[in-house]
């Protein structure tokens, strides 16, 4: 990327991020397609193929040793600007995968969650039908708050004030026996953007597949997800946890 690139200076950028570990990389095909259908979300072309992704990944990974823990990401960007300099030319886009070596976090992992005031965005006024790089200050801030107040992670709402996920990941509550997932509402991507949990499936008879704050107190939240140091906890293996209090 260059400095003169509009993904640089507009923020024009997507990205998808997957798990290699104990010799496998669970749904990469998936993280492949998405990452490109994040691009289209931001008026980009895609320049691979999922598969074609895909399969520069497993080039990559054979060049590491087999029980190496790396973190996937394939990336696109904007390069050149169209009309008003602002709306990207689909045509001009930037590809790049880059693997990371970065450690599991211990199976007995926990974290610590406090509320904020930032909210999800909504598709009406962010691009939340993207994995977008435009999309993370808004999550920064949400740690730095409660990284001040004592906290590891985030639990954010969405604008009608329901939990939507933490501040790196999604999250599920269990509370008094009963296990609720936040229904996708637009706000953010369905769990691992592959599956959409309804409330058949989880919630008691009665109860709303929605919870705020409030009724999130004395809960158990679990979260699959980037730890705030950086340290990656994969797609469901190991599973954080960390009581609402």
């Amino acid at each position: 990327m260059n400095a003169a690139d509009h993904g640089a200076w507009l923020g024009g950028t997507v990205f998808d991020g997957a798990r290699y570990a104990f010799g496998l990389a669970p749904d990469l095909l998936a993280h492949c397609e998405r990452v490109n259908r994040s691009a289209r979300a931001l008026m980009m072309e895609p320049t691979h193929t999922g598969q074609e992704i895909a399969d520069i990944v497993w080039e990559g990974i054979r060049l590491y040793p087999e029980d190496a823990p790396l973190y996937i990401r394939p990336m696109y960007w904007t390069i050149d600007g169209g009309y008003s300099a602002i709306v990207p030319k689909p045509e001009s886009t930037g590809f790049a995968v880059c693997l990371e070596e970065i450690p599991l976090s211990p199976p007995d992992a926990t974290v610590r969650l406090g509320t904020t005031q930032f909210r999800r965005p909504v598709l009406a006024d962010n691009v939340t039908n993207a994995k977008a790089g435009c999309l993370y200050p808004n999550n920064a801030r949400m740690l730095a708050e409660v990284r001040a107040k004592g906290f590891d992670n985030a639990l954010v709402a969405d604008a009608m004030g329901n939990v939507a996920e933490s501040a790196t990941a999604n999250v599920f509550i269990v509370k008094d026996g009963v296990v609720k997932t936040p229904i996708p509402n637009g706000t953010f991507l369905p769990p691992g953007g592959l599956l959409a949990f309804y409330e058949g499936w989880f919630n008691a008879p009665g109860q709303a597949g929605r919870f705020s704050f409030d009724s999130a107190h004395g809960g158990e939240f679990w979260v699959s997800e980037a730890a705030p140091d950086g340290t990656l906890t994969g797609r469901g293996h190991p599973w954080m946890r960390g009581l609402v209090t």
